[in-house]
Parts: structure tokens; sequence; C-alpha cells
């Protein structure tokens, strides 16, 4: 599973939405949903499923979810993932373009007036189904990517901060975002 939406776009793998939960959970939080989202991969969970299904929830677990709750959930590897999210946030700040926005929940978030209440609302849509048709997990973490992206795109340009030069200034108020119709199903 490659996935190149939202924050996997700047080279960067989006724990958060692999595990489908805020940028702003608490740690608890984060174990909390690691073991309902494990439990529901686990094989013993998965006994009236297909042979494919089995295979993929085994692939998932080992290959993105562990991964993602274990650098969310180890003090130093969790720090530098929020120090790296505060850096990708200034990179997108500074050139909105550089993330492709193709879901609807994104584009809307784009222009919500209550930016964390809109976003609170479209994870906990996505995060309630993202496991439960396993051939959809990807599409859903890249559409929790794109949330991701759109949130701390604006979260940093709510934040008053001065540019350090007239150009800087003009670059971060004419930088657009990129969006894309989405493909015809």
């Amino acid at each position: 599973m490659t996935i190149t939406a939202g924050l996997f776009q700047l080279d960067m793998i989006d724990h958060h939405a692999v595990l489908g939960f805020s940028l702003a959970a608490e740690p608890k939080q984060v174990r909390k949903r690691y073991l309902k989202v494990a439990r529901k991969l686990h094989p013993d969970s998965l006994r009236e499923a297909s042979e494919e299904d089995r295979k993929l929830a085994s692939e998932l677990l080992s290959k993105q979810v562990n991964p993602a709750y274990e650098a969310l959930s180890q003090d130093k590897s969790a720090k530098e993932h929020k120090i790296l999210l505060k850096m990708k946030q200034k990179q997108l700040s500074a050139n909105r373009s550089l993330v492709t926005i193709t879901s609807e929940s994104a584009k809307t978030l784009l222009t919500a007036n209550d930016l964390e209440t809109s976003y609170t609302q479209a994870l906990e849509k996505l995060t309630a189904t993202q496991f439960s048709n396993l051939a959809q997990v990807e599409a859903i973490i890249s559409e929790i990517s794109e949330l991701n992206a759109v949130f701390l795109m604006r979260k940093q340009a709510a934040k008053p901060a001065a540019p350090s030069s007239p150009a800087e200034a003009t670059i971060l108020q004419s930088s657009p975002i990129q969006t894309v119709p989405p493909a015809p199903t």
C-alpha cells in the first residue's frame, strides 16, 4: 500500500491518518484508537473473512498500524513527529501548492467557518468506517491525510506571524492551493 495524498505528498508518513485520529489527540487517545484498530484487524477477529481480507488486514496491521502506533506512543519519536509536523505546517503555509486536495471533505474544510468543529466532524465520519471495508482503507487514510494537511495550513494561517520580508508576505498571500476534481467512478 502506497499512499500519496495529503501529508504523504510531503515525504512523510501521516501516522495520525493511518490510525485515524486528530492531530490534536492526547497520548492516551492514541493508545485507545490503536487498540480498537488492532482488535479489528487481528486474525481472530477476521475468522469469517476471506483469505484475501485476512492477508490485507495482517499487512495493514504489521506495515502501517503498528509502526504508526510505535512512532506516536514513544516519547522521543512522538516529539520528533510533532516537530516534523510543525515544519511541514510552515512549509505548507509558505507554499500551499505542495499538496493537491482532491477529497470533498478537505475542500470543504478549506473554507469552513469553524475549523476545529468541521475538522473534528469530518474526521469522526471517516474514522467510524475506516477499517470496516479493507479495500477502502487506503482511500480513507488518504482523505484523512488531506484533512490533516488542510487543518495544518489553516491553523498556521490563523497564527499571527509577521513575514520576515515583503517578498515573503506576497508569497504567503498569493499561494494557491491546488485542487483536483475527483476522478469519475
